[in-house]
């Protein structure tokens, strides 16, 4: 049997028993499903490189799909597996140690005093803890299209730092007759206003609303 079919079967074998598709492989290792099948059926010569990736994959060492596997290179390929596992780990811990998550409490536009000290909450959005201070974060949903032109779209998430001190240029959370908007803070002659990212929407002079936060990250609902 030609030596690439060979090698063919056992790619084959071993992503069967560990319960992958062709696409399942394709996707883990960056690859296209056509290339794993040309692979499998041999029709295509399988670079070192290559091999050597599907190899370390399901732990097994690349003279096992060479057909050529000792005991030794078994059990060494074993501990890459477990080495490269356990580093996966290490990683998400990592992540999950530098993230906090930030309460969803109301939406936007809404009532901004029904969520200001809104006590119970259902979910969670995990967010980078150099983002934004933990203690002053909540999360919104938007409601409407007034900050479209902006990529700020209804459904989104919008992160909020109430700490943090708005400057011109920011997208801000304000109360404005007891009704929390999303807008952009800007600046002219007359000093400082809000802008939406609609042309339907009106800007609105500052000493009118009141900023209850200012937007670190606007999140898309599918994200």
């Amino acid at each position: 049997m030609d030596v690439y079919k060979e090698i063919g079967l056992r790619i084959r074998e071993v992503r069967q028993r560990h319960g992958d598709s062709q696409t399942d492989l394709a996707t883990r290792l960056n690859m296209s499903r056509a290339t794993i099948s040309r692979y499998e059926d041999g029709s295509v010569k399988i670079g070192l490189m290559s091999l050597q990736k599907i190899a370390d994959h399901y732990g097994r060492s690349l003279a096992y799909l060479l057909g050529r596997e000792t005991e030794e290179d078994r059990r060494a390929a074993q501990l890459r597996r477990v080495a490269s596992e356990t580093e996966r780990l290490l990683q998400e811990v990592r992540e999950a140690e530098n993230t906090v998550p930030v309460p969803l409490i109301g939406t936007l536009p809404g009532r901004y005093s029904d969520f200001q000290d809104k006590e119970e909450v259902e979910k969670f959005y995990p967010i980078g803890t150099a983002a934004m201070h933990p203690e002053g974060a909540y999360c919104l949903q938007v409601m409407d299209d007034s900050m479209r032109d902006q990529r700020i779209v209804e459904g989104n998430i919008v992160f909020v730092d109430k700490t943090r001190e708005p400057k011109e240029g920011d997208f801000v959370i304000a109360g404005k007759e007891e009704e929390a908007v999303i807008r952009v803070l800007r600046e002219d002659d007359d000093g400082l206003y809000l802008e939406a990212g609609n042309v339907a929407f009106r800007k609105v002079r500052i000493e009118k609303a009141d900023i209850i936060g200012v937007v670190v990250e606007n999140r898309s609902m599918y994200e």
